[in-house]
C-alpha cells in the first residue's frame, strides 16, 4: 500500500468524477484506485481470521472519505445518478464498493428517498 499522498488522491478523485457519465467505467477506476491503495500485507488465514465472505481490498478509510467528498458536490442535485451509481457499486461482490455505494445513498437529500426505498418494496 502506497502512502496516502493528498494531492495524488484528489487528482484520482477528480479522474473519477469526469467518468460518472458512464457508470460500468466508473466502477472499474474505483477498483483500480482500491487496487493501488491495497493493504496486501494482512493474510486472514494467519492471524486466525475467518476468510471474508467477499473480496476486500483493506483501503484506508482516507480513501473512501475523499470519493465521497469528491462526488458529494457532483451528486448533490442529481439523486438519480448517485442511484444508479449506487446500484452499479452494489452489484460488485467488493466489500469496499458496497460501502462506497451505502455512503452514496446516505448522501441522497432526504426528499428523494422514496426512489431508495421503491425497488425493495
Amino acid at each position: 500500500m502506497p502512502a496516502i499522498q493528498l494531492d495524488r488522491l484528489r487528482k484520482q478523485t477528480k479522474g473519477l468524477i469526469e467518468t460518472l457519465p458512464d457508470t460500468g467505467r466508473f466502477v472499474r477506476e474505483t477498483q483500480d484506485l482500491f487496487a493501488f491503495y491495497a493493504d496486501r500485507t494482512r493474510r486472514a488465514r494467519r492471524t486466525g481470521e475467518p476468510e471474508p465472505l467477499i473480496h476486500s481490498y483493506r483501503v484506508p478509510e482516507p480513501i473512501l472519505r475523499q470519493i465521497i467528498f469528491a462526488l458529494k458536490d457532483t451528486l448533490e442535485d442529481n439523486a438519480e445518478q448517485a442511484l444508479l451509481l449506487a446500484d452499479a457499486l452494489w452489484a460488485e461482490p467488493i466489500y469496499e464498493c458496497r460501502l462506497l455505494a451505502i455512503r452514496l445513498l446516505g448522501q441522497v437529500a432526504v426528499e428523494n428517498a422514496g426512489s431508495i426505498i421503491e425497488p425493495v418494496s
